[in-house]
């Protein structure tokens, strides 16, 4: 059965129609965690977090990297968020970045 492709994300893709997919790759802007998680266990290929906030998590999964709004406005504060070593340090300047544009 044919499931055409939403127009828009809300609420998403099911999370059990993701692995069946003919796509090589997926960025999930949903921020939020526990899904990106099991997206990372479903998704063969390349998996793009969208949220700043979800930076150190990403890099802690496995996943490709980061498509961020936010890196037009900064893209250095994003690339050492993503390059991070783990700590929050990085993270945190970019919540605090982000904090102040909201």
């Amino acid at each position: 059965r044919h499931r055409p492709f939403p127009a828009v994300s809300p609420p998403g893709i099911e999370l059990d129609d993701l692995a069946g997919l003919p796509v090589d790759g997926l960025k999930d802007s949903s921020a939020d965690p526990g899904r990106l998680v099991a997206e990372r266990e479903l998704v063969v290929g390349a998996l793009y977090v969208g949220s700043g906030y979800l930076l150190n998590l990403a890099h802690a999964v496995g996943c490709t990297g980061a498509i961020l709004a936010h890196a037009n406005f900064d893209p250095g504060v994003c690339a050492r968020a993503l390059a991070g070593d783990g700590r929050m340090g990085e993270q945190d300047e970019l919540v605090s970045a982000l904090i102040f544009l909201a």
